[in-house]
Parts: C-alpha cells; structure tokens; sequence
C-alpha cells in the first residue's frame, strides 16, 4: 500500500526492552484507529514471539538487535518482528495436543498456538541470517462483543 502510514523500531533482546517497545506499538496502533481487541492481538503476538526470540533465539548472552515495525494497510495491520538468531519458523512449529495427560506433555507451544489462532495471518521468511515473523492483525472486530 503506497504511502502507507509506518512505525519502527530496534530494540536490544532484553524483555523489559521488549515489553516497553509492545508497549509504544499499542499506542501507535491506537493512533491508527486500532479498536481494543486489534491493540490486544497485536499486543499478545508481539510479546509471544519477542519472549521467544530473546529466550530461545540466541546461543551467546551478547547484545542482539531486533526490529520491530508496523505498517497501517487498508484492511490490517502488518507487524513484523526482524532478528538474527537461530532459524525459526513459528508457522511450522506443532500444535500442542490437549489430549495428553500433564505427564506426558512437553512444556511450551501453547502461546504459538494461539498466535495462529487469533490471528489474520501469520507469515515467515528467512532472509540471508535473519528470521522475518509477520503478524496480520485485521481492522476489523472478529468476534462478538
């Protein structure tokens, strides 16, 4: 979408960097007209993935740069997070199965399940050393009030 309004910024891989970056993206997609459960969505995903990036996404304690930006289109709100660790496909991640008992479950994939759940789309893309996760957040309400 040409001339498409956009919002952008690079964080360290800390939580608390990424807990206020989810922060600031709520804010701008309030601006944007973003309704409460859209700011919701796209709050919920970004920290999902964020935590799992800077928790699992690197084999050093060194800094590590991730890009987090915002693009307003016509029918959702684009989100993508860019960085440089392992690897990682959330798309093919495997849905937990809730049929097993506690003990025979793996701790994890419940938050990238509802990711794809809640969302308008979920997309990924390795580009050179760099994972590319975007997030489609729709404009519009998908469930009842």
């Amino acid at each position: 979408m040409q001339n498409a309004p956009t919002w952008a910024i690079n964080i360290p891989n800390r939580l608390g960097e990424m807990m206020r970056a989810t922060e600031a993206l709520e804010l701008c997609l309030g601006q944007w007209g973003a309704g409460p459960e859209a700011r919701y969505q796209a709050q919920f995903a970004v920290e999902e993935l964020g935590t799992n990036i800077i928790k699992y996404g690197y084999d050093d304690l060194g800094e590590h740069t991730i890009r987090l930006s915002a693009v307003c289109e016509s029918s959702v709100f684009r989100i993508c997070l860019e960085d440089d660790g392992h690897e990682f496909n959330p798309c093919l991640s495997p849905e937990p199965d809730p049929n097993l008992s506690l003990q025979e479950r793996t701790p994890g994939g419940w938050g990238l399940s509802l990711v794809r759940r809640m969302l308008a789309g979920l997309e990924y893309a390795r580009q050179g050393d760099r994972n590319v996760t975007t997030v489609l957040v729709s404009r519009v309400a998908t469930t009842e009030p």
